[in-house]
């Protein structure tokens, strides 16, 4: 039964379930509780994209026989159903994205061996990660963005071997992220969003150096030699929001050479480390709004696939190396708001960019900043200089005239 995007609205009140096992109502208008679904042979229910309100009522936990569940972009509400952790072993995909579901996730996943999504994002999720989520070997993709989770990064899912995508974005977590060695995590993990939490300390050098997938290039098959035999017929029902090249967009689904990499808005310190360079199979580089300090590595000029880099407001010194000229698929840049200096590199992509791209590094100069040399911008740093020292001269000279006078007056 498929009644998708058909604009229908209204109540749903007695479908006669029978024996189907796909039904889909998804992009509708629908309004009030979800229904309820009374037959055992269910295997597929999406009703994503309507206006469902309430609870999911507990008899989602008969459907033993369900292999995807799509409730997303609701306005569901009540506590995360614990019993969908241990529903059936068939249960490939489940999404609850986007509504407004609360409480904390069940710690007892365990009937999870063909879970392959699972999207919980943009809800008011508390508490930690459950660790039985490891149990879940054929996980592809885990969505927990925007949420109120409370942890510490979870190494203990490093050894998924199918992992994909990990999007921890916009939550509590928190601590360091310490170089572990020994073994290489999370082998096929394209996409890592820990952007906008509360990490600190280092950027884990060996650690993240070791993520295979994001360290080769794809082959001649169109896919990576890693995942060539994990490409699932379940990509049409996933999409995701990403925020890839400064925008928030959707994807209907993953695009299996998608990768990208974003630590943004959180409190990392030190160098950006020269392994970056090694990463070449990523898109994206997101380190921004962080605590950075140092030079650009010229190694980042290695990433051939790069088309968006941003690097803005840190304290990042020296120059903008001139190997990133040779980024030809680079259409986004940003490293406003640091203290960088000398001339911008010129060439290829790097004569598109706005002055927007360099603002806040006062040292900077050339195209689409005033030139250097001459009326360069340092020639006029330095006159503005000279400038705020003759008036402070000019002040401090005033204020001891001043007191000579009242003192003569005394």
């Amino acid at each position: 039964l498929d009644l998708s995007s058909n604009s229908l609205t209204g109540v749903v009140e007695n479908i006669p379930w029978g024996t189907l096992n796909y039904i889909e109502i998804s992009n509708n208008r629908l309004t009030g509780r979800l229904p309820i679904i009374s037959s055992p042979y269910t295997q597929f229910f999406l009703a994503a994209n309507n206006n469902f309100t309430g609870p999911i009522d507990s008899s989602i936990c008969n459907l033993t026989s369900l292999w995807v569940l799509d409730l997303s972009n609701n306005s569901l509400s009540g506590d995360f159903p614990h019993c969908l952790g241990s529903l059936n072993s068939g249960l490939n995909l489940l999404n609850l994205g986007s509504n407004n579901i609360h409480g904390t996730l069940p710690t007892n996943f365990s009937k999870c061996d063909n879970l392959r999504y699972l999207d919980i994002s943009s809800n008011r999720l508390q508490g930690q990660l459950p660790r039985s989520l490891a149990r879940c070997t054929n996980l592809q993709a885990i969505n927990l963005r925007s949420n109120e989770l409370k942890d510490e990064f979870p190494y203990w899912l490093h050894t998924l071997p199918f992992i994909r995508l990990l999007d921890l974005s916009s939550n509590s977590f928190h601590g360091h992220i310490n170089n572990v060695s020994g073994f290489h995590p999370y082998p096929a993990l394209q996409i890592l969003d820990l952007s906008s939490n509360n990490f600190s300390g280092k950027i884990p050098t060996t650690y993240i150096n070791k993520f295979q997938a994001m360290t080769r290039i794809i082959d001649h098959h169109g896919f990576p030699q890693y995942m060539e035999s994990n490409v699932s017929m379940l990509w049409p029902y996933y999409s995701i929001i990403l925020t890839f090249k400064g925008v928030q967009l959707p994807y209907e689904k993953i695009i299996e050479t998608l990768s990208f990499f974003d630590l943004s808005n959180n409190a990392f310190e030190g160098e950006i480390p020269e392994y970056v360079g090694q990463l070449v199979a990523i898109q994206g580089l997101n380190l921004s709004h962080n605590r950075l300090t140092g030079h650009i590595p010229p190694s980042i000029g290695s990433l051939s696939s790069l088309d968006s880099l941003d690097l803005s407001s840190n304290m990042l010194t020296g120059g903008i190396p001139h190997e990133l000229a040779s980024l030809t698929f680079l259409e986004v840049f940003n490293v406003s708001e640091n203290q960088l200096e000398g001339p911008i590199p010129q060439g290829n992509n790097f004569d598109t960019f706005s002055s927007d791209s360099y603002k806040g590094n006062l040292a900077l100069c050339g195209d689409p900043l005033p030139e250097c040399g001459g009326s360069s911008a340092p020639f006029i740093l330095v006159m503005y200089g000279l400038w705020t020292t003759r008036v402070t001269t000019t002040f401090a000279l005033f204020s001891l005239i001043l007191k000579v006078h009242v003192n003569t007056k005394l």
